[in-house]
């Protein structure tokens, strides 16, 4: 399922348009999540020029590993904003960046 759960007010100094929050969820595996999540991600950074911020909440991180290739290693992750700790996403383009 891609859900659009809310647009919200998203100030920047340079904009002043709205950003779209978009989940994809299922509780079932092999369904398609990180595929799709990678592809629209990529798409809608590329293609239609979005900033996008991709968070792989899954414990697997294949997102993650998706962008990342399996070999690099990075600091911070998901699991820091439990420690309050400061979330630093990793940037892939200019237009996305990744928090695994």
């Amino acid at each position: 399922m891609i859900h659009i759960l809310h647009r919200c007010p998203f100030v920047h100094s340079h904009s002043n348009k709205n950003m779209k929050t978009i989940v994809i969820t299922n509780q079932k595996g092999g369904v398609g999540k990180t595929t799709i999540s990678f592809n629209l991600s990529s798409i809608l950074a590329d293609k239609f020029k979005k900033r996008v911020l991709v968070i792989d909440g899954d414990p697997q991180g294949n997102c993650t590993s998706s962008f990342l290739g399996m070999d690099k290693k990075f600091k911070g992750n998901i699991l820091d904003a439990y420690d309050e700790k400061a979330l630093r996403p990793i940037k892939i383009t200019s237009r996305l960046h990744l928090l695994g």
